[in-house]
């Protein structure tokens, strides 16, 4: 564990009502500092916990690890979107049990993409063909998550999808991807 994880995982230690903030890239190390975070959490009777949001997204593995990590919690879990919640991100913020966004905080949610594909992956069927097997996974994944929080059908979800343009709070509460405006 690197020394700023074990820094932040004490402060969590010492905090009174503990919250968790979740910012910057979704990756490994959000990733290793969520699961670590709720593990101490678990370890003291699972208490109620405010999860502050800004983040563009990132690594949709990593979405859907904290995602299971927030969404199996057996305290409530409170997600709060300060700024942007991107991508992943806004997956992430469908695992807690009420969500919340600042009034001029945005929402992107879109199909998944892979940043780093190489011309041998586009000129290989073989590769071609596992990577959109692969994206239509992750696809499935994401449309399932949001059907399940917004109620909305799954054409619905795919159409919202496909613009791939943020949205107001206004619009993700009226869409059913939050709960509530701060």
């Amino acid at each position: 564990m690197n020394p700023d994880l074990k820094a932040i995982l004490r402060r969590l230690v010492e905090m009174k009502e503990p919250e968790i903030v979740l910012r910057g890239k979704v990756g490994g190390e959000m990733e290793s500092y969520v699961f670590w975070a709720f593990a101490y959490l678990r370890s003291i009777g699972s208490p109620d916990i405010l999860i502050m949001i800004d983040s563009g997204g990132g690594d949709s593995d990593c979405g859907h690890e904290i995602y299971d990590v927030i969404r199996l919690y057996k305290g409530k879990t409170t997600g709060l979107s300060i700024a942007d919640v991107h991508s992943a991100a806004s997956m992430i913020m469908q695992g807690c049990d009420h969500r919340q966004m600042t009034l001029h905080a945005r929402m992107v949610i879109h199909n998944p993409s892979r940043s780093s594909v190489s011309l041998d992956t586009l000129e290989s069927s073989k590769k071609h063909d596992a990577l959109v097997t692969s994206l239509r996974s992750y696809q499935k994944a994401l449309i399932r998550c949001y059907m399940d929080r917004t109620k909305k059908t799954e054409q619905v979800i795919k159409k919202q999808l496909a613009q791939d343009q943020p949205m107001t709070a206004e619009q993700a509460l009226s869409f059913g991807l939050i709960d509530e405006i701060v």
